[in-house]
């Protein structure tokens, strides 16, 4: 083991600047000497480029090494700290036990028995977490939700449905018995029973008590302009079914008596532009048929002023339209929507021009058409249909999947995402 380790020196002028020959012969640069490398005293320079002039090292500041060492070492634990806190982070957020609803999930708003707002939800269900797989997210799901107390009342697997739901695989509608229909894929129907509380199939009783649906149901679907349902047999042949009653005809429109009909208060957007509110009285029935679209044209004066509103025989004989007017306005109204009304009121949207960007502006008017209140708003769509006003003037819209509670003091009193709604289904 070497004792010590020095600079070759030339032994006859003392220089160190020299050439290696060999392993152990070097020539004196300075005064052209050769000497041997002494292998007993291990002297030997590692520096091969002999050319370079010898610096001597500069001295070393000790108080600053430890600083710089200080540094990175509460630096290093800094970063060990953070990473430890990210990851508990991250992991908080793959591993969260939250299950809500997932894309392609439809809702329809109604009023239960006692005016209390609700929702009624048909889709998949899912969560973020690691432990949630493909099987459980192929279930599907109805609900109840209630709006006023943000609480899921009811929430049930459909047993005889599993596969993820794409957009066009669910229809979902209101008629007028009181009940919530569901149709999946045009081959299967649900009905919701809104005063019971109950979810039942249809399928199985149509196919045994109506003859014509003896060879089983090809295809059924929710008709949008009578409260009917229209199926076609494996055979072809085809229905309109109004549930409540069980009355059966293969053209609606033609009609039937209704024994117990009663003057119903309506409200329609006239075919024109700029829109008009058209207010009409017709002779309904629950479980009967009465077209529910009826179109309602205006006559204007020289002055485009509205003169009034026709309507066509044919629509208002199969609407069983008894009397109709405009409610008069001060405003043009553009894009009107009738987003629903109770025995005193009507829930209006509309925009007061057709310029791009150009935000709705939501009314309450009496049935003469007095403002009640007035509230402009920052939303630029509307549905049309998924929209109600309760018995205590609590008007629920939809906007993009988006819902929104306005309430007796014209103040949007709840936002509700239909993802944000936490569930806890049963295993």
């Amino acid at each position: 083991m070497a004792k010590k380790i020095k600079a070759i020196k030339c032994p006859q002028c003392g220089s160190t600047k020299q050439k290696r020959i060999d392993e152990e012969h070097f020539e004196c640069l300075n005064c052209g000497s050769g000497y041997l490398l002494d292998t007993d005293d291990i002297t030997i320079n590692h520096n091969y480029n002999y050319n370079t002039p010898n610096i001597s090292a500069a001295p070393v500041n000790k108080k600053a090494v430890g600083i710089f060492i200080a540094i990175l070492f509460f630096g290093f634990v800094g970063l060990m700290v953070s990473g430890m806190f990210s990851k508990k982070d991250a992991v908080a957020t793959v591993f969260t036990n939250k299950t809500t609803w997932q894309n392609q999930t439809v809702s329809q708003v109604f009023t239960d028995k006692n005016n209390v707002l609700k929702l009624f939800i048909v889709g998949n269900i899912g969560s973020n977490t690691r432990g949630y797989n493909d099987k459980e997210n192929k279930k599907l799901y109805w609900s109840v939700y209630n709006v006023s107390s943000g609480k899921t009342e009811q929430l049930n697997v459909f047993t005889d449905i599993s596969e993820q739901i794409s957009l066009g695989d669910i229809a979902l509608k209101p008629l007028n018995d009181g009940s919530i229909y569901f149709v999946f894929k045009k081959i299967k129907a649900y009905r919701y029973d809104i005063s019971k509380n109950s979810f039942v199939y249809m399928n199985t009783d149509l196919e045994e008590t109506i003859d014509k649906l003896k060879t089983g149901i090809g295809s059924i679907e929710i008709n949008q302009s009578y409260n009917s349902l229209d199926i076609v047999s494996n055979t072809g042949a085809k229905i309109s079914y109004f549930p409540s009653t069980k009355l059966q005809m293969q053209y609606p429109e033609k009609g039937t008596t209704m024994p117990n009909a009663v003057l119903q208060t309506k409200y329609a957007v006239s075919n024109s532009n700029p829109n008009y509110l058209i207010q009409y009285k017709a002779m309904h029935q629950s479980g009967y048929p009465a077209f529910t679209k009826p179109v309602f044209n205006i006559t204007f004066n020289e002055k485009e002023e509205p003169v009034n509103a026709t309507i066509s025989n044919q629509d208002s004989e199969k609407a069983n339209v008894k009397s109709h007017s405009i409610i008069p306005t001060k405003n043009r109204m553009h894009k009107l929507i009738v987003l629903g009304n109770n025995s005193e009121n009507v829930a209006i949207a509309y925009k007061e021009n057709i310029s791009e960007g150009e935000k709705y502006i939501i009314q309450l008017l009496d049935a003469k058409g007095t403002v009640k209140w007035n509230l402009k708003t920052n939303l630029g769509l509307i549905d049309n249909a998924n929209n109600v006003l309760s018995a205590k003037n609590e008007l629920f819209v939809t906007s993009n999947n988006t819902f929104y509670v306005i309430g007796t003091d014209v103040k949007i009193s709840k936002t509700i995402n239909l993802e944000e709604i936490t569930l806890e289904p049963k295993e």
